[in-house]
């Protein structure tokens, strides 16, 4: 695990993968907010309670006053809900999207809230990373993050100088 320092947010493409639209503002926004190359993946629209359209044009707008860009995946199988997904759908959506040089963000290992979805995203996004990479990435997953306001409970999965995701 790697702590998002000022250079990384200033150099970097960050990739923030999220589970449901609000999850950006509700758990990373002190971090985003500072991204200079920021784009998201959001797996669903949020429509458990039938407002997934709603929910997902209010990601698009939250992106596009960020200066980012997002992308709303809802694939059948990733639908907004109590139930826990499979980490290798949530990995096969999300590893098209990893590149050399990007740095991910994500929910830790207990989804923040512990809301099954959270907790499959990160199962599934930090193998998708590890495993598009080279033998630059490291990481600390035994470890929680240190508990600052900003980078509270974000795994940030990050290629050392050009190796990749």
């Amino acid at each position: 695990m790697h702590r998002l320092t000022e250079s990384i947010i200033d150099n970097a493409t960050i990739i923030l993968i999220i589970a449901h639209p609000d999850d950006e503002a509700m758990f990373f926004y002190p971090t985003i907010s500072r991204a200079k190359r920021l784009h998201i993946i959001c797996l669903s629209n949020g429509g458990y309670d039938g407002l997934g359209e709603q929910r997902e044009k209010e990601l698009q707008r939250a992106a596009r006053r960020l200066g980012a860009s997002a992308t709303c995946v809802n694939n059948a199988a990733l639908q907004d809900g109590p139930h826990a997904w499979d980490p290798s759908v949530v990995a096969a959506n999300v590893g098209p999207w990893l590149h050399a040089g990007a740095v991910v963000v994500t929910f830790d290992r207990y989804g923040a809230s512990g809301h099954a979805n959270h907790v499959a995203v990160y199962h599934g996004a930090a193998p998708a990373s590890f495993a598009r990479r080279g033998d630059g990435v490291t990481r600390d997953a035994r470890r929680r993050p240190a508990a600052r306001p900003d980078e509270t409970r974000l795994p940030v999965l990050r290629a050392r100088d050009g190796a990749s995701l």
